[in-house]
């Protein structure tokens, strides 16, 4: 489950007509930090923080067809991402039947409350997640 991260949708957008990526944490921070005018709160701002963020993601990316591998020499380090088969929808959680009557007008759990923090391919990232079956859940920051 995806608890609305913003690293994870903007590798989706960032991914976005790519076949494969390999760089850096630091090349891929760059790349991730031009989606935005202004980072959203809890950005990660050293190569290190985007590493632990794309580990955590790692799983839920896979699930909707993009892979990230991690590989590290003894001088370098490098990011691979790739674009890969998705996962069948049966292996991915389903909604809880009290979720779908919560959002029985198929309301996208993206909203446009952020709007002045991300674009319109954010928010397309968002719902292809949902369409996905990734939930999605509200916390305060």
């Amino acid at each position: 489950m995806i608890d609305s991260d913003h690293v994870a949708a903007a590798v989706v957008v960032f991914m976005d007509g790519r076949e494969q990526w390999t760089g850096t944490a630091t090349e891929l921070l760059t790349g991730l930090d031009r989606q935005h005018e202004r980072p959203p709160k809890h950005w990660p701002t050293t190569p290190q923080n985007l590493g632990g963020r794309l580990r955590r993601a790692a799983p839920a990316l896979r699930g909707i067809g993009i892979g990230i591998e991690f590989d590290r020499d003894d001088k370098h380090r490098a990011i691979n991402l790739t674009r890969e088969t998705p996962k069948s929808s049966s292996s991915l959680s389903e909604p809880s039947s009290a979720d779908s009557n919560d959002n029985d007008d198929n309301e996208s759990p993206v909203t446009s409350a952020d709007s002045t923090l991300f674009d319109d391919d954010y928010f397309a990232a968002m719902e292809a997640m949902a369409d996905a079956g990734f939930e999605f859940e509200e916390f305060d920051e």
